[in-house]
């Protein structure tokens, strides 16, 4: 839901400009740290899948079968209603743009090979070319060396670190060969959270303290990475990172989180996320001209609530019909279980 607050009160004062008039409040200006906390979870998630897994290649699957049903029916959804919602701040889309989201790969690194323009439907796809990417490097560590695949992951991070900072010294540009490589072609300048999460998990798994420290000390590099030096940006990301420590050390807040609305969105969050930035400020134009009553601070309620239910009936009903059928395909053989972690 922080991201979702950043795209509909923050994110887009050319499209909607009523809408966002209190953008600076922190819940909408810093809601875009909803996808750090994405990529501590998934670093949390995907050190728990790699231990249950036989090999690479039945982690790649796996992870494919989580990711890709709902995706192929976000593009196909996202595709087809372009046309009744031409207020999208991405434009019409071409079809060849549906093609980035279904591969998880950076339409920059299709436009190069192939010397087309292609655009990622949604902006928000671009967190998953990073996800993916974490999957293929981790996951290739992981299974060369078990257990120092944790150490080399962080290593290769703080191995960015060094490199941003000869970067803000001025020794080296953005045009660097090898900043090019490391920041823009790996992603590597997001690895800290996935670090982290995976730290976390351990910390949940053993109660070592060693590993909740380790996290604490990468935490300020993470942010020092992604956010800048922007004091409310810092303690926003303080805020986000203690409540995910504190979801996997607390009862009472474990308890707290298991309650409804956060289960509820929780379920739906991968699709919810997947449709929701252009179709929200699209129907929020649509609700200033049609429910002219509407103050205009709740002008996006009614598109957050239309693609809510969308989401919802797209991981209830379609995301676990499409994996079904695709889970008959097993391109590797028969793994160890068929589950979807």
């Amino acid at each position: 839901m922080l991201v979702i607050f950043f795209h509909a009160y923050a994110r887009w004062p050319q499209h909607v400009p009523w809408a966002t008039a209190h953008s600076e409040f922190p819940l909408f200006k810093y809601g875009w740290m909803g996808v750090e906390l994405f990529f501590m979870i998934s670093g949390f998630v995907i050190y728990m899948t790699l231990e249950r897994c036989n090999g690479l290649w039945e982690f790649l699957y796996k992870r494919w079968l989580r990711l890709f049903p709902a995706m192929l029916i976000a593009t196909v959804l996202v595709f087809f209603s372009s046309d009744l919602f031409r207020e999208r701040p991405a434009g019409t889309p071409q079809w060849y743009d549906a093609i980035p989201g279904l591969l998880f790969l950076e339409p920059g690194i299709l436009s190069k090979i192939f010397g087309v323009d292609f655009s990622s439907l949604e902006g928000a796809f671009w967190s998953l070319y990073v996800e993916v990417k974490f999957y293929l490097i981790f996951g290739t560590i992981y299974f060369i060396n078990k257990k120092k695949s944790l150490h080399v992951l962080i290593l290769i991070f703080l191995v960015v670190c060094i490199f941003y900072l000869g970067k803000y010294l001025g020794f080296l540009t953005d045009s660097n060969f090898l900043i090019k490589i490391l920041f823009n072609l790996l992603s590597l300048n997001y690895f800290g959270w996935f670090c982290i999460g995976a730290l976390i998990y351990l910390f949940k798994k053993n109660g070592a303290a060693k590993y909740l420290i380790g996290a604490c000390v990468l935490l300020p590099l993470a942010l020092e990475l992604n956010t800048g030096r922007d004091p409310g940006a810092l303690i926003f990301g303080m805020g986000v990172f203690l409540i995910f420590v504190g979801a996997n050390s607390s009862k009472a807040l474990a308890k707290l989180l298991s309650r409804f609305p956060f289960v509820f969105f929780g379920f739906l969050s991968y699709p919810l996320y997947l449709i929701h930035e252009n179709l929200i400020i699209a129907m929020t134009v649509k609700s200033r001209l049609w429910a002219k009553w509407l103050p205009d601070m709740l002008t996006p309620v009614p598109g957050m609530l239309i693609v809510t239910i969308v989401a919802y009936i797209i991981a209830s009903y379609l995301e676990p019909s499409v994996r079904m059928r695709l889970s008959t395909f097993k391109p590797f053989g028969s793994f160890r279980n068929g589950r979807v972690d």
